[in-house]
């Protein structure tokens, strides 16, 4: 499997250490089952019977996919290969355990080319819009990478939550990005991460200091973000194990 991805890139930068740990096995939450019809909908599939419902109990105008996403695409796969090659997919590999590690896969939820400057928008539907723009950051650089005349890309999120019905979907954190400031921040915050996932892990030689009751987490060590509570590498991580107190 790939080293991360764009909606894991905050955690994988946070915790080098995570891209590279074994695993527990994804148990996908009502939540994301519900992410994935309202997507597949998007994308242009029928609407399942239960979202079918939630439109309509919203009031929801018939047209509303096609004004939130006119034109364009849906579902723009591009990948890049560990020298940051970047080449556009129109499937994803059946066995992406044969995929290079250090490759990365940046699946668009819409794209738009036919304005005066490239448009990215991601569809979240979770209770809050996302706190980071990281991965909106990561979908303009594999874009720039790929469409290398391209100077300037537009990203955006459009925020849609179940509930409360009704609630209208809104488009937030818009960013005019310019290929100049993207490739600084990749080369100057991800490019570090991956090479410390790729070398000698810092986490694993950092210790912080012992709680006063003798013990202590990994969700101490600076860098960390906050994800070690949902991190499924936590049973693999050395610095989730409880460290003893040492005696005098």
């Amino acid at each position: 499997m790939p080293w991360s991805s764009p909606s894991r890139l905050d955690q994988s930068i946070g915790c080098p250490a995570s891209c590279v740990l074994p695993k527990a096995p994804d148990v996908e939450s009502s939540s994301a089952q519900w992410g994935h019809e309202v997507h597949a909908w998007k994308d242009g599939k029928p609407p399942t019977k239960r979202l079918e419902k939630w439109l309509a109990e919203g009031g929801y105008p018939a047209n509303i996919r096609e004004t939130l996403w006119p034109g364009g695409e849906h579902e723009v796969i591009l990948w890049a290969n560990p020298d940051g090659h970047v080449e556009r997919l129109y499937e994803l590999p059946e066995d992406r355990s044969k995929v290079d590690k250090w490759s990365m896969f940046y699946i668009i939820d819409w794209m738009a080319e036919d304005g005066l400057v490239p448009h990215l928008d991601d569809l979240k539907t979770g209770r809050f819009p996302p706190a980071s723009a990281t991965q909106n950051w990561a979908y303009a650089w594999a874009y720039l990478r790929w469409r290398k005349h391209v100077d300037q890309v537009l990203v955006s999120v459009t925020h849609w939550p179940r509930y409360p019905k009704g609630n209208q979907p809104t488009r937030v954190k818009s960013e005019l990005l310019d290929r100049e400031q993207v490739m600084a921040w990749w080369g100057g915050v991800v490019i570090p991460a991956q090479r410390l996932a790729q070398g000698p892990l810092a986490p694993y030689d950092y210790r912080p200091d012992p709680e006063p009751d003798g013990m202590t987490l990994a969700a101490e060590w600076p860098n960390a973000n906050g994800y070690c509570r949902w991190c499924r590498s936590k049973p693999h991580c050395p610095e989730m194990l409880h460290v003893p107190k040492e005696t005098e």
